[in-house]
């Protein structure tokens, strides 16, 4: 005789059934088939467990998480080189007219020297006044006058030598006052100390 779980499985509940009534044996059958099941039931589960992993083991790819961090990386980096070559041809294209006064030497007794550079991408075509102002000497010397010829390109630069009698010691402002190829109206101030 087997005995299951408190009840008698199996072929042996026919031979001692006059001992036990109908509702027994159904219980007994009853508990069989659903032992049966829940046995099935984990063999399933089970089985689907190492199938999924079997299954992620031949099936590699990217989770759908890293999928979008991915096409969002792309994006932005697109978005950058796009901004990056625009900005080159915008830059390039946008017009800038100005000039510098790179160099000022000024001699109280002697050959002053002004040097001004086009620091823009238009040319200046011509320089319209110069001014020199001194802190002590009421009437300085003629302001130095730039031959220009056919212009002053973009980079280039245009040298003025004159004659001065100063004081040395003094400060001396110069202004440069021209105008562009495309009309625009420049202008660059620059001081210096008379030196004897």
């Amino acid at each position: 005789m087997k005995v299951c779980c408190g009840s008698i499985v199996g072929a042996e509940v026919g031979s001692i059934w006059g001992h036990f009534s109908p509702q027994t044996y159904i219980s007994a059958t009853l508990i069989k088939e659903t032992l049966k099941t829940v046995k099935s039931i984990f063999y399933i589960e089970e089985k689907m467990k190492t199938d999924v992993v079997k299954d992620n083991k031949w099936r590699k790819g990217i989770s759908p998480v890293i999928a979008t961090l991915l096409v969002v990386i792309v994006a932005i980096a697109l978005v950058g080189i796009f901004w990056a070559i625009m900005s080159g041809f915008l830059g390039t294209a946008s017009v800038k007219t100005d000039i510098a006064i790179e160099k000022l030497d000024i001699v109280a007794n002697g050959m002053s020297v002004a040097v001004v550079r086009n620091v823009g991408n238009v040319r200046i075509t011509s320089i319209d006044e110069v001014i020199l102002t001194c802190t002590t000497s009421e009437s300085p010397a003629a302001p130095p006058s730039f031959d220009l010829g056919g212009g002053l390109d973009p980079g280039k630069t245009a040298t003025a030598t004159w004659s001065t009698v100063l004081i040395p010691g003094e400060t001396c402002t110069l202004t440069i006052k021209a105008t562009a190829a495309n009309g625009a109206k420049v202008a660059a101030s620059s001081s210096a100390i008379v030196r004897p």
